[in-house]
């Protein structure tokens, strides 16, 4: 397979980019929990710097697997008052939500077949696509059938209007966002009524998006 210039000359440039994510995916994953509680503890006086740090870790969790929003979402809580809480967690998805889609829109369609053949649940939502890029990106994140990544991939390969994209894909996480927050920010009182709220509410989405699911598996199966 012969590789023109233009290509090698834009893989050595983002060559630094690409390092930087390898070796901070591997630092996170290997420390875990441990790595986000050396953060907190080494900036918690420096919070400007402290949500550059989370920013980072958002850019970090588009390209690996090993890096939950959850652990992020109750860690900008656990910092930040509830208000700049959410800011940061709803600039956080926006960072995330960059490179895949990019990715995906520069794949083509010859990539969303594959992804189809390996993710096949992404077929099973093919009656939202039929609404508007919106609503399908909303669902596709509510549902949250397969890793945040992967479906920013998709949605990308298909071609959905950025702008459409980025709202829907916003609202559809976050619901679930808004409570973990919360739970972050009472994770010191796991007795308080925030806490235990907040937990029940999370349960209920996961319950909610399983049932919106089956429906839409029922809606799309051949009838006798």
């Amino acid at each position: 397979m012969k590789v023109n210039k233009t290509t090698i000359f834009r893989f050595l440039r983002y060559l630094p980019l690409i390092v930087l994510v390898v070796l901070l995916t591997f630092f996170v994953v290997r420390n875990g929990i441990s790595a986000i509680d050396n953060l907190i503890a080494k900036f918690s006086n420096r919070r400007w710097l402290t949500a550059a740090a989370f920013m980072g870790l958002f850019l970090i969790k588009s390209v690996s697997f090993g890096l939950p929003y959850t652990l992020l979402y109750i860690a900008i809580g656990s910092i930040y008052p509830l208000g700049w809480a959410l800011v940061l967690n709803i600039l956080g998805i926006a960072v995330n939500m960059q490179i895949p889609y990019f990715f995906g829109r520069s794949a083509g369609r010859g990539y969303t077949d594959r992804l189809l053949v390996k993710f096949p649940k992404f077929g099973d939502l093919e009656g939202f696509s039929q609404r508007s890029g919106v609503f399908f990106t909303f669902m596709v994140k509510f549902i949250g059938l397969v890793p945040h990544e992967i479906s920013n991939i998709f949605l990308g390969s298909l071609h959905v209007p950025y702008v459409k994209y980025m709202t829907g894909g916003i609202l559809g996480l976050l619901p679930g966002m808004v409570a973990t927050t919360l739970i972050g920010i009472s994770i010191k009182t796991p007795d308080s009524p925030v806490f235990i709220i907040s937990v029940v509410v999370v349960v209920l989405l996961v319950v909610l998006s399983f049932v919106l699911y089956r429906r839409q598996v029922s809606s799309n199966s051949p009838r006798i």
